[in-house]
């Protein structure tokens, strides 16, 4: 692996560190185009990786960090999940999807995708507590290094 492309981290709340930079893997297809995509991000220097759910590139995504042969332990990998699962029970069984998916023990930083989803918009408060207890779950027993939301506002918080 060549140098990083950033030594620079920021710290998160319970002092997991995270690269300010990192490779991006949003419309990247699944397959050979994602697996070589990573594999040759890891080899350029990045030690992030994010993903999500809804790229459908997870396999790849996984694959890639295996191919590039960097040890699992110095990369930072992040995975989302998205609006169509909420609730304690769903959020633990996709969890465990998304691990499978990427052939990965556990993930440096899983983040709720979006705070509002259409599916949910009635009740969207209680099934983001009840997801957020499914987080803190996979965060006390060692599946999750970190724990976070995306695309929320401060609104969307107080709840």
């Amino acid at each position: 692996m060549n140098e990083k492309i950033s030594e620079n981290t920021y710290t998160l709340h319970n002092q997991v560190e995270i690269p300010c930079v990192g490779f991006g893997t949003w419309q990247v297809p699944d397959g050979e185009t994602a697996a070589s995509a990573v594999m040759h991000a890891i080899e350029a220097g990045y030690t992030h990786i994010d993903t999500a759910v809804v790229y459908h590139n997870e396999i790849g995504v996984g694959a890639g960090i295996r191919m590039s042969g960097a040890a699992r332990e110095k990369l930072f990998v992040t995975s989302k999940l998205w609006n169509d699962v909420r609730g304690y029970d769903e959020t633990l069984k996709e969890f465990g999807n998304s691990l499978k998916r990427l052939n990965m023990d556990y993930l440096d930083l899983f983040l709720i995708h979006w705070p509002r989803p259409i599916a949910f918009r009635d009740n969207y408060e209680e099934v983001n507590r009840e997801t957020w207890r499914a987080f803190e779950h996979l965060l006390n027993e060692g599946y999750v290094r970190a724990i976070g939301v995306s695309n929320f506002l401060p609104k969307h918080l107080k709840a």
